[in-house]
């Protein structure tokens, strides 16, 4: 959830850790309404305690827009 997100976060950079690069090589949108879903792949470069990582996967990601404002109710990631 949310919070969990958030509190990780946190905690990984309260430990030194930094996000070196974050890419979206593909990217797809699908319109249905007011409502967009997007299908992407991604890879991200983290710095933990001097030593790099790389993640990559694929996510997807749901908007709406609600009162003129696009929100962002959901999400998913999936590491390869």
């Amino acid at each position: 959830d949310l919070e969990q997100t958030i509190q990780s976060s946190r905690a990984f950079r309260q430990s030194g850790g930094r996000l070196v690069q974050l890419v979206f090589p593909v990217t797809r949108a699908q319109v249905s309404g007011e409502a967009v879903l997007i299908y992407t792949t991604y890879e991200a470069v983290l710095e933990e305690n001097g030593v790099e990582s790389v993640m990559r996967g694929h996510a997807t990601e749901f908007f709406v827009r609600r009162d003129g404002r696009w929100w962002h109710p959901g999400w998913h990631l999936h590491n390869d």
